[in-house]
């Protein structure tokens, strides 16, 4: 699971090929909360993207509500969504897990 900015996500996914690793032969890749396009990887890599647009309009509903009222607004989760790009597949039954890459 990938959960950083774009360069390092290219750097791991080098680090993954220089050791003549396959995706999603060997391991599964995720970017969770990306807010980059996997998809413009060098392994194009399936994510959970930030909704931003979504976020944004509830921020500006909620601030303005808040504005209005004087009260604060509360928490409004935001359902995720998947973007499959191929980079997941089951663990084979016994795969061992390395300790490190």
């Amino acid at each position: 699971m990938l959960h950083c900015n774009e360069p390092v996500a290219e750097a791991a996914i080098e680090r993954i090929a220089e050791r003549g690793l396959s995706v999603p032969g060997d391991l599964s890749l995720l970017a969770a909360c990306a807010s980059y396009d996997g998809g413009a990887l060098p392994i194009p890599t399936s994510s959970l993207p930030l909704p931003f647009d979504a976020m944004c309009r509830a921020a500006v509903a909620r601030t303005l509500q808040q504005i209005d009222s004087g009260r604060t607004a509360g928490v409004e989760l935001l359902p995720p969504s998947y973007v499959d790009r191929g980079s997941l597949a089951l663990a084979p039954s016994g795969a061992r897990v390395p300790a490190t890459l």
